[in-house]
């Protein structure tokens, strides 16, 4: 894959009960110990959008959550690699809040 191409992803929660279903909090790069917020959609931001990545999502169902953004460098180099971050929610489909679940998804 080259930069400024889209990157498409797809988390999805599997076997998750038919009485469940996943909310995405906040995703973000990681390499290293350096950081990148590509979304928060927590209560206190309400930050869904991140227009330098051309970032778009969207859920399908009750369990699975399709990002897609601009692939780019971290840094001045020829070739990246780094890790998406995400904090994920599992609640009743009547309940508001649930339990987290964070997860790392690498991106080479």
């Amino acid at each position: 894959m080259v930069a400024g191409q889209r990157i498409y992803l797809k988390l999805a929660a599997l076997d998750l009960e038919a009485d469940k279903k996943i909310g995405v909090q906040e995703c973000h790069f990681l390499k290293d110990e350096v950081t990148f917020n590509l979304f928060d959609a927590t209560e206190e931001t309400d930050h869904c959008d991140n227009h330098h990545v051309g970032l778009n999502t969207e859920y399908v169902g009750k369990s699975s959550f399709l990002v897609d953004h601009l692939l780019f460098l971290l840094e001045v180099a020829d070739y990246d690699s780094y890790s998406i971050v995400c904090t994920v929610r599992v609640c009743g489909t009547t309940e508001r809040f649930g339990r987290f679940i964070s997860g790392i998804y690498s991106i080479l």
